[in-house]
């Protein structure tokens, strides 16, 4: 799982989320980012962080590659692309 800021994004900085399930009192982004990352790892998942992707190539059907910038690439079973979020402030 490439993470071209660091694992969490957006949410890891948050200090307190009070409305995610399962956390009756409210949950930091650390600890929630934490707790994602101890179950990513236990399914198997690998972390590349922080790693920005650049492109994904779908020339074989049963296994695409994640393009890394760096040059490298990931082959994969399955590939989920969350484009994340970003926050403008007018002050």
């Amino acid at each position: 799982m490439p993470d071209r800021d660091g694992f969490g994004g957006q949410v890891a900085k948050s200090a307190r989320i009070e409305n995610y399930l399962g956390f009756l009192n409210g949950v930091s982004g650390g600890h929630l980012t934490r707790l994602a990352m101890v179950q990513a790892l236990k399914f198997g998942v690998r972390i590349h962080s922080p790693c920005a992707a650049a492109g994904l190539d779908l020339s074989d059907d049963r296994r695409p590659t994640v393009l890394l910038e760096n040059g490298s690439h990931i082959k994969c079973r399955a590939v989920i692309a969350a484009t994340g979020a970003s926050t403008s402030r007018n002050e």
